[in-house]
Parts: structure tokens; sequence; C-alpha cells
């Protein structure tokens, strides 16, 4: 797992390794990443919700926090396509096949983190999902102050980002 880790942050660098001006591509690079680390975040948010979730005991920690960023939230996925498409246009097919990979790569991480979550009875995970739902809903909690940060990357620099994203010189 690591390996493929490696393989696609040397992928993403040689994309953009003919870039002029290297505070743009490193902030393209931050922002793909960070990206992918709040999708990461966001998917198993929803999954171990889900599998905490009864009809007699519904767990809304995730649902409030994405209800309290849908703004910034979609902000950040916007960029994503802003990012993916301009690095298809100007890259080609191996830009499209990087962020595939990649994708699996985070999904697969997702998967093995909700494994214990989907695999055992609720009476076995409650504990488990009790720390989540309190870590998920305390704000100077160390799990949310990190996504936050994440997120509050996206509000701070977004002009920066899809400046250094329209730039034909970074490509």
């Amino acid at each position: 797992m690591i390996k493929n880790n490696l393989i696609i942050t040397y992928m993403i660098a040689f994309l953009f390794s003919n870039n002029a001006f290297a505070s743009e591509q490193e902030l393209m690079q931050k922002s793909y990443l960070t990206i992918y680390s709040v999708i990461e975040f966001m998917e198993t948010g929803k999954g171990i919700e889900k599998a905490c979730s009864t009809a007699e005991d519904k767990f809304y920690a995730f649902t409030n926090w994405e209800n309290s960023n849908a703004d910034a939230l979609k902000n950040m996925l916007n960029i994503k396509k802003s990012y993916e498409t301009k690095a298809i246009q100007k890259v080609g097919k191996n830009a499209k096949n990087a962020f595939e990979k990649h994708k699996n790569t985070i999904m697969a991480k997702v998967n093995k983190t909700l494994a214990p979550f989907n695999n055992n009875p609720k009476n076995k995970i409650i504990g488990a999902c009790n720390n989540w739902a309190a870590a998920m809903s305390n704000k100077n909690s160390s799990f949310r102050s990190r996504i936050d940060n994440e997120i509050s990357f996206f509000i701070v620099e977004r002009d920066n980002i899809y400046a250094a994203i329209n730039n034909n010189a970074n490509w």
C-alpha cells in the first residue's frame, strides 16, 4: 500500500516536472493530495456512520459535520474537478490513469478501515462507534482539527489554487 502511494506521489510530481513556478506546482500538488485526504475522511465517516447506526440508535456525527461544511466541501470538489479536467486535457491518458489509480488506492484504505465495523455485530462495535461519534462531534479533538484545517486550506487558498490550475505554464 505504501509502495502504491509513493508511486502515485512520484507520478504526480512527474506530471508537473516541466513547471517553471515551483510554488504553484507545490500548491497544486498539496491541493490534490489534500483533496484525497478529505475524500478518504469523508468516505470513512459515511461508512462508520452507516455501520454504527441501527433502527433504534442513529449516529449523525458525520452527517452533521458534512452539512456544516457543505459549501467548503463543494468548493473543494469543484477544485478537484478543475484540476483533473485540466490535467487530463494537458497531459492526457496518463493523468486519467494516475487519478483512477489514486482513487482506487484511497478506497482500498477506506475499505480496510471499515472492515472491523462491517464485519462485526453491532454489540461488539458500539464502544468504537461511541468513541468515533464523540471525536467527530468535538471541534477540539485532534481527529476533527486535522480535517477542519485541511478544509480551511481550500477556503484560504481557493483563488491561488484556481490561478495555478489555469496557468498553462504549470502544465
